[in-house]
């Protein structure tokens, strides 16, 4: 089960912000209802997908049997059961502070939850010009994948409100995920309950992640959780051939780039993962492909490269930076790190 809630947990969250969007962008209006008959409709799919799957699944280790391993269990479960806790407290109690919530997501779910998700947002010049049209609005992440703002959303439509900390839950959820995937994946792999639990504590425990389920609002919790489900079940699918490991890791490390446009980087990393784990026995291929990597990047660097894509977007890649379209232009910098 623990397997069950921390995958589930992530394509839940996932396949309600995708209908969120279709229903949006169909009918331009919010419906909860319809989105929740199909959510329960793909659970149960799911369900049996996943009690098909189970029995290569199955913890391959004994549970706790002496006394000294009881009482280390029942230590570590209530020392994560605290952390949650105080990370739950915090993320109820403080209104909403973060800064990229109230700066960029929570902005966009408010204004749909208020008018509707037809209302479109765009760049600042654009929103200037187009000489205060009610239709129009405009946001510092007008541009970005509508992630972040679709699950404010659904949350304010659960609470009936947009001033509630209850909107803040599903990033309590998402480090309690975590945990999920690391202790079932760690007994899948034959760690005994008391070493599985003891790498979870250390997982909650990390000081940047409770940071981000304490304080919610910003992606990178999400970029941590989809890249972390999709990397564990990567793995499972080269130690049982799993298909349906596979199709989660797709799924998982696609969303990625669904969260927050970086997230594309992420999802390129699962790729190349997929790509080396398929050829694994292949060396004369795998020497091939870093060899014509490195050769691209060095064309790249002392010859450049400029290609204007379909749709009238341009790659660049030279000695001054590189440029990708919907990711933006950046230039090659020296980080004065010995300045802090």
């Amino acid at each position: 089960p623990w397997l069950a809630i921390g995958h589930g947990y992530l394509v839940g969250v996932l396949l309600t912000s995708s209908l969120m969007y279709a229903q949006g962008r169909l009918t331009g209006s919010f419906n909860p209802l319809p989105i929740t008959m199909l959510l329960a409709v793909a659970t149960l799919a799911l369900a049996v997908v996943f009690s098909r799957n189970k029995r290569a699944l199955q913890p391959a280790a004994r549970g706790a049997s002496t006394s000294w391993e009881k009482v280390g269990v029942a230590l570590l479960l209530l020392l994560i059961a605290q952390r949650l806790g105080l990370v739950a407290h915090e993320a109820l109690l403080r209104p909403l502070y973060a800064w990229d919530a109230w700066a960029a997501w929570v902005p966009q779910a408010r204004v749909w939850f208020e008018v509707g998700p037809s209302v479109l947002f765009t760049d600042m010049d654009t929103w200037i010009r187009a000489n205060a049209d009610a239709s129009l609005f405009t946001s510092q992440s007008w541009n970005y994948p509508a992630f972040v703002p679709q699950l404010f959303l659904w949350m304010m439509a659960a609470a009936g409100t947009a001033d509630t900390t209850v909107i803040h839950l599903p990033w309590v959820f998402a480090l309690v995920a975590m945990g999920c995937l690391v202790y079932g994946h760690l007994r899948v792999l034959g760690a005994i309950p008391l070493f599985a639990l003891a790498a979870v504590f250390a997982c909650v425990s990390l000081p940047l992640l409770g940071v981000h389920a304490a304080l919610p609002g910003y992606a990178d919790i999400w970029l941590a959780l989809a890249l972390l489900g999709s990397t564990l079940a990567l793995f499972e699918w080269r130690r049982t051939g799993s298909i349906a490991c596979l199709l989660l890791a797709f799924v998982q490390g696609a969303a990625c780039a669904w969260i927050k446009l970086p997230g594309a980087i992420f999802l390129a990393l699962v790729l190349i993962a997929l790509l080396l784990s398929t050829l694994r026995r292949r060396l004369f291929w795998l020497l091939f492909v870093i060899l014509s990597g490195a050769a691209v990047v060095a064309v790249g660097v002392f010859l450049g490269i400029d290609l204007t894509l379909p749709g009238g977007g341009r790659f660049v890649f030279d000695t001054r930076g590189i440029s990708v379209p919907v990711l933006g232009s950046y230039t090659w910098e020296v980080n004065p790190a010995g300045r802090y």
